[in-house]
């Protein structure tokens, strides 16, 4: 692929060399001579502009809405855990605050079915999370005192302390 966008690079630039040659001693029509401009100008940049990425707050959306709309989708839940995960994702959703309360309300409802199939660890690390995007938000509250609950209920009580959980998050 290096070669691929080494060929490209050399390509433009002597394209780019020939038509300031024309433009200069042979004076040709502009109509021709702007796309080829803009041609070349693509052909060595384009390396760059293939690598260009928006940030993964796209990804991290597309995750959150997949988990409130399926709260038990285990692979969109470790996809948006990860995506969090990486270097500086979390400052990126923090930059946008209703990106940052989508994702505490879609890792909150992941909690929430976490909590209501008994995997109390999977849920404190989504709370986790969440707790690194809004530490006040009142979902994560409210989830954390329905895992406390679960935690302390004995099983023939476990489904009435959950149905308020199930009931906000469509579990």
């Amino acid at each position: 692929m290096q070669s691929a966008n080494t060929i490209l690079l050399v390509l433009g630039i002597v394209l780019f060399v020939v038509l300031l040659f024309l433009l200069l001693f042979r004076k040709p029509d502009a109509k021709l001579m702007v796309p080829l401009f803009l041609v070349s100008i693509v052909m060595i940049g384009y390396p760059t502009i293939y690598s260009i990425k928006i940030g993964d707050t796209v990804d991290i959306q597309k995750y959150g809405d997949s988990i409130v709309a399926n709260p038990n989708d285990e692979h969109s839940a470790q996809s948006l855990s990860n995506a969090i995960n990486k270097p500086g994702a979390v400052k990126e959703i923090l930059k946008n605050p209703a990106v940052a309360n989508r994702t505490v309300v879609a890792l909150c409802t992941a909690a929430a079915a976490r909590t209501v199939a008994k995997n109390y660890s999977a849920a404190d690390a989504l709370l986790a999370q969440a707790k690194q995007l809004a530490p006040a938000s009142p979902d994560i509250a409210f989830v954390e005192q329905r895992l406390s609950a679960a935690r302390k209920t004995n099983p023939a009580n476990l489904e009435r302390e959950l149905a308020p959980l199930r009931a906000k998050y469509r579990l």
